[in-house]
């Protein structure tokens, strides 16, 4: 009788450890802690940066906290590059045509665990009016808790892009490079 007590309490045991494990959670980012940062060569000479804040995004992470599924859009109306007349040049028809196409949006389409907290993320990106593939390295960068009892996730990823891939800036690579570098800096919080 004392065994079988035993067993069955050793099984619950590993039950419950499985289906902690597997277990998932949907958190969205915190808008006000995420954004895109994108960097491209001007005159072949020098770099500027950008970035491009959060509109709306869910992450499904698993209880490592490593993400299994992720979608956000991106508010290309809010794009900036500290350079007012820049900026609504991007915003123009001649690079983002914001009037026509006022977001970014990405989906994942799979999620790959590395070493450590690193991940790979492939997924879809739709700009400009069109859906291409992306493949961007990301990270877990940790948590921590706020003053308020909130526990925030944080992540990072980064990855590169052709803009001409999306149709975005008819101008030569010398001027402004094909080549975007995306940083992705991003927070969630636990509910």
């Amino acid at each position: 009788m004392r065994l079988s007590f035993l067993s069955t309490l050793i099984g619950a045991a590993l039950l419950a450890t499985v289906t902690s494990a597997s277990a998932t959670t949907t958190v969205a980012l915190d808008p006000d802690h995420t954004s895109v940062q994108f960097t491209v060569t001007h005159l072949l000479i020098s770099r500027v940066s950008g970035s491009i804040p959060l509109a709306t995004s869910r992450l499904v992470i698993d209880s490592h906290h490593t993400p299994l599924a992720a979608k956000a859009t991106f508010n290309l109306r809010g794009i900036t590059t500290e350079d007012a007349r820049r900026d609504a040049d991007l915003r123009g028809d001649k690079w983002f045509d914001v009037a026509e196409y006022p977001t970014m949006s990405f989906r994942s389409t799979t999620i790959v665990p590395g070493a450590g907290h690193t991940f790979t993320l492939r997924g879809l990106l739709t700009l400009h009016g069109t859906t291409a593939p992306i493949v961007l390295h990301g990270l877990y960068t940790g948590k921590a808790r706020d003053p308020y009892g909130h526990v925030h996730l944080g992540y990072s990823a980064s990855g590169q892009l052709n803009r001409t891939t999306w149709g975005i800036g008819h101008v030569p690579a010398a001027l402004v490079s094909e080549k975007v570098d995306l940083t992705i800096q991003a927070e969630a919080i636990e509910k």
